[in-house]
């Protein structure tokens, strides 16, 4: 396909307007050789497409390049899960390239599982028209070292987005998490809605840029970042931004960072129940909030177990 006009009009365009550009998306465009191409042509109804990358080979640099077009009016759900061999090092760096026309509806989920010693780098780059709506949700709880990008361009009046996600950095791992939104048109609307826990030695990063583009008058723009501390040695730095160019906008911004609430588990304990039960309690609601901002419960249900299983791993490192 690599030929196809589709591809022609659309590889790398996206890429190709990053200010500066990125070393990594620069490698990944010099070495990709395997990758999606997903195209939803108008007047298709497309299945949820689930798409599983795992590696096996260690010491593996993995460069994948995606490229999704929705036509306009079109809906897709698509669920990314990156995975490895336990304890296999390798390198996994991707860039997707999202192009949703007039009205097209894109659900895109991504589930990070890769190997605890593996490095993930991603970029995901998003360009909406008119009236169109990306929702994206992320569950990082793989890797050892981890940064994921992503940049959206709400180009055409009434683009709507929606930027979620949670990360989970235990042990000694690393995980970032950038965003950028450019409100470049009128009556444009994003929500960046993030939460981070870090245990043992672990680090997170929330780094959310919005930029309100001159005549992106009506602009709405929120972010919300709340974040656990579960050991003394764990650190989430978090960095929300709003840079304003335009009148008659509605934009704010919120972080936090603390510990569980020791009032709250004092509760569940006068009501019979463990102090360490409590406190998994606590971390499991707190950690759910995530998939409750999936309107898709079939999708909500399907990443829970996923997230069950890395609570456990949690609990074993809270004071470590």
């Amino acid at each position: 396909y690599a030929d196809s006009p589709l591809v022609v009009r659309h590889l790398g365009r996206l890429a190709d307007t990053l200010p500066g550009g990125t070393a990594l998306a620069d490698i990944n465009s010099a070495l990709w050789q395997d990758g999606l191409l997903l195209h939803v042509p108008v007047g298709w109804k497309a299945s949820p497409l689930f798409v599983t990358h795992y590696a096996s080979e260690s010491d593996a640099m993995l460069h994948l390049r995606h490229l999704v077009v929705l036509e306009a009016g079109t809906e897709a759900v698509l669920v990314e899960h990156d995975q490895g061999t336990p304890d296999l090092p390798y390198w996994h760096n991707s860039v997707t390239e999202i192009v949703l026309g007039e009205g097209a509806r894109l659900t895109h989920i991504k589930l990070d599982e890769n190997s605890a010693a593996a490095t993930h780098t991603s970029l995901t780059l998003v360009g909406q028209s008119r009236d169109s709506r990306y929702h994206a949700l992320s569950l990082l709880v793989g890797g050892r070292v981890a940064r994921h990008d992503t940049r959206v361009n709400l180009n055409g009046s009434g683009a709507e987005c929606q930027l979620d996600g949670l990360f989970i950095a235990d042990a000694r791992r690393h995980i970032d998490q950038h965003l950028h939104v450019d409100h470049a048109a009128p009556h444009t609307t994003s929500r960046q809605t993030w939460r981070g826990i870090a245990a043992g030695r672990g680090r997170g990063i929330f780094d959310a840029r919005v930029v309100v583009q001159p005549g992106a008058r009506k602009a709405d723009a929120q972010q919300s970042s709340r974040n656990l501390l579960l050991s003394p040695h764990a650190e989430i730095d978090v960095k929300p931004q709003l840079e304003i160019h335009a009148d008659d906008v509605k934009c704010g911004h919120g972080a936090t960072v603390g510990q569980l609430d020791e009032a709250q588990v004092f509760y569940l304990r006068s009501r019979g129940i463990a102090a360490e039960a409590a406190r998994a309690l606590l971390l499991r609601g707190f950690a759910e909030e995530a998939l409750g901002l999936l309107k898709n419960t079939g999708l909500a249900d399907w990443l829970e177990p996923h997230l069950a299983a890395a609570m456990p791993v949690l609990n074993k490192e809270r004071m470590a």
